[in-house]
């Protein structure tokens, strides 16, 4: 939060001392936990072909951070997350100040509103369709001069990785749970490496050859992994889980 936003919060509070430099490091500390447990969640198969053009464009352009370092959406998302913060803090130190005898409100009274917000902001569903998000990132790509092709409004948000070799459907560098993504079902053309086997039958042709390939990136017959996952969840300690563990690293996968 800039100064004026600080200074805002602050005039609520009187003549009582709270020290800015202080009051500004806490709110930075919400609003970014805020802006990571959204980002966490943050579905983009949801959000308008307007914001989708301009994130596909970041990719393609390879723009996506600002000097290597926090990415547009996030500079846009926390903008839209500091206004929301804002104004929870400022309606709820108002009304608290109104129910207060003396009206006086003291440091617990706000630090108990930067709670608040954090755990109202961090639940709150469908940022995805946030106006003041959507609108950021629109304004973001035309005051910088983004240049939206015809191609990005064509398909959904994605990006490839170098590193595992494979597209995928969120917000790049945010951590996911491997447990959340569906095992990738291979086309029948693919290509695997020479001299490969299923490391579950050992055999590289099957009854059904058709393969998948796991969130943790391991390629497995389909019916083999389907058998490994029966096996599992027969057993009677595995029955309220919704996950079996992957045969070979046993990550968590769907």
């Amino acid at each position: 939060m800039n100064a004026a936003m600080v200074a805002k919060i602050t005039e609520l509070f009187g003549t009582l001392v709270i020290d800015d430099v202080y009051l500004g490091v806490k709110l930075n500390m919400a609003v970014d936990e805020v802006v990571d447990a959204i980002q966490r969640k943050f579905d983009v198969r949801k959000i308008s072909s307007e914001m989708m053009a301009v994130m596909n464009c970041w990719i393609r352009t390879q723009s996506w951070y600002v000097n290597g370092l926090v990415s547009k959406f996030e500079r846009c998302l926390e903008e839209a997350v500091v206004d929301e913060m804002r104004e929870f803090i400022i309606n709820f130190l108002e009304r608290r100040s109104e129910e207060l005898e003396d009206g006086v409100l003291n440091e617990d009274h706000l630090f108990d509103a930067v709670k608040r917000a954090t755990r109202w902001l961090s639940r709150l569903e469908d940022w995805e369709t946030d106006g003041d998000l959507t609108n950021g990132v629109i304004w973001w790509a035309q005051y910088y001069g983004d240049r939206i092709l015809q191609c990005d409004y064509e398909h959904t948000f994605s990006w490839f990785s170098n590193e595992t070799r494979t597209t995928h459907y969120y917000l790049p560098h945010v951590p996911i749970h491997l447990k959340n993504i569906d095992s990738e079902l291979l086309p029948d053309d693919f290509q695997h490496e020479e001299e490969w086997d299923c490391p579950i039958c050992l055999e590289a042709d099957a009854e059904n050859p058709s393969c998948v390939r796991t969130a943790c990136a391991h390629i497995f017959h389909g019916g083999c992994l389907d058998k490994c996952k029966r096996a599992y969840f027969e057993l009677a300690e595995n029955y309220h889980k919704e996950c079996s563990p992957c045969p070979l690293c046993r990550a968590s996968i769907n």
